[in-house]
């Protein structure tokens, strides 16, 4: 087992606008995205988080969408760290976690959206094996394009809105006119993360061009199903209903001379443009050459989880409103009660038509017949958005880690309103980390790990490495090793 270790700052710009960013020679700017953070399953990150804020300022940083324990220093949202301190995270990757798209942001309940919409947020990768199903389109990074949408509400921005402005602005990697430029009919993968503050869901589309576009993974994990659009068609317009959260991945190939936007509610967040740029990367060939998805395990087992036999204990129902879920608001003292640790749950959700609905810890397999609105039956999601009869039914394995379990709307205005809550994995778990306090940062800026020199999160990232361990720690680049 490898441990990497690395630092980001949670930093404060003009016009009380936060952010995350690699180290202080960056700008705290309100709209571009953190640091890209990549890690390899089965090795162990050890990330600092330094609040260089001023005093008052209370934050904390939670990886959405991973797979890990939510307790002690690992991804533990009750933990905090004031402005001017330093907070340590363990992150323990298991060896059977999926490769996918993630990201993260700050969870501190009562400041999330304040301190998202100056830009705390950043995508996450967990990176596929080169040995699995999956073409090298997948797994290359010379073929990989990376895409972070963020949607504000236009009145939130500090002096960037006008009475002729849109009811939300957009940004693409922290750009307006974000363009990625891709060889023609070759085969990229395109990660796309969802930052819309305080929308339930939307509409991602593209637009234009002569793309052939396939859905292939949300939420980080790999569909079962055959590629294939999982999108309603208007014309030459392939569209994908996601959630303000949602990651969806792509397999995209465009003909030369295509000029493809991509858009969010009808905004354009980004152009595709397709020509012999010389540039490399992409992978050739028919639909064949894509490969198939990887096999599921674990906690991710679709077919173990949909016949399992649930108990009637294991049979809940859950509400979501502007202020609560089941009507209770967030107490970090006090939660929905316990649930059963290594057994399989069966959720009812209701509120979806104004309402998103997230978990932590784990990811919920659909089982309403039919699906749930463009989210499907017999899918993994981490955040589900639709609703048939403003209902869905979800199940997931509560294994592998226990203690808290956090959900809420992911809206964040919602979420710090106290639309959150929280259920105890109960049983024989295993050993919960321990949690680590603030410090300070005398060991970061002095005599201690340097951080890292890595920038935002590009179109064209560089090529995968070819070892066996990362060339990238949380912020980029591992400053250190200890094995």
């Amino acid at each position: 087992v490898n441990t990497w270790c690395g630092n980001v700052e949670f930093c404060q710009g003009g016009g009380g606008a936060f952010g995350y960013r690699a180290d202080s020679s960056e700008e705290c700017s309100p709209k571009n995205p953190g640091p890209l953070m990549r890690m390899m399953r089965g090795n162990t990150y050890k990330l600092t988080l330094v609040n260089t804020a001023s005093p008052g300022h209370v934050t904390n940083i939670h990886t959405h969408g991973l797979h890990i324990n939510g307790e002690g220093d690992s991804d533990n949202i009750v933990r905090t760290v004031d402005g001017g301190k330093c907070l340590d995270y363990t992150y323990v990757i298991p060896d059977d976690h999926p490769g996918g798209t993630y990201w993260y942001h700050p969870h501190k309940h009562g400041t999330v959206e304040s301190h998202v919409e100056g830009g705390g947020y950043g995508m996450l990768i967990v990176e596929d094996d080169h040995d699995s199903t999956l073409g090298e389109w997948a797994w290359a990074h010379a073929n990989e394009k990376l895409l972070q949408v963020f949607s504000v509400p236009c009145t939130m921005l500090f002096g960037r809105c006008t009475l002729f402005s849109p009811p939300s602005l957009l940004y693409g990697n922290g750009n307006e006119n974000e363009v990625i430029q891709v060889e023609a009919d070759m085969w990229y993968r395109l990660r796309v993360s969802i930052v819309a503050m305080d929308e339930n869901k939307g509409d991602l589309s593209f637009e234009g061009g002569a793309c052939t576009v396939y859905k292939v993974a949300s939420d980080g994990v790999w569909h079962q199903r055959p590629f294939n659009t999982w999108g309603g068609y208007s014309g030459n317009r392939p569209h994908f209903g996601l959630t303000g959260a949602s990651r969806a991945d792509f397999a995209i190939k465009c003909a030369f001379g295509s000029n493809t936007e991509v858009r969010w509610n009808n905004g354009r967040v980004a152009r595709i443009s397709a020509g012999n740029y010389g540039t490399g990367g992409g992978m050739a060939g028919g639909l064949a050459a894509l490969g198939s998805a990887p096999p599921t395990t674990g906690a991710l087992s679709a077919e173990a989880i949909r016949s399992a036999n649930v108990p009637s204990a294991n049979r809940r129902r859950f509400s979501v409103s502007i202020n609560s879920i089941n009507n209770r608001a967030w107490n970090p003292n006090s939660g929905l009660g316990n649930i059963a640790y290594n057994q399989v749950h069966e959720w009812t959700l209701s509120g979806l038509n104004l309402h998103n609905f997230h978990i932590h810890l784990y990811h919920m397999l659909i089982v309403s017949p039919g699906g749930c609105g463009d989210q499907k039956e017999g899918e993994f999601y981490d955040t589900i958005g639709y609703g048939r009869n403003d209902e869905c039914k979800v199940r997931f394995f509560a294994g592998d880690f226990g203690g808290r379990m956090v959900m809420h709307c992911h809206m964040l205005n919602h979420e710090d309103s106290g639309a959150m809550n929280w259920v105890n994995v109960t049983g024989n778990i295993p050993q919960l980390p321990m949690d680590v306090p603030q410090h300070d940062c005398t060991a970061i800026h002095g005599t201690g790990t340097a951080p890292p020199t890595t920038g935002y999160p590009t179109a064209n990232p560089t090529v995968r490495p070819t070892t066996g361990n990362p060339t990238v720690n949380p912020t980029m680049r591992p400053t250190t090793s200890t094995p």
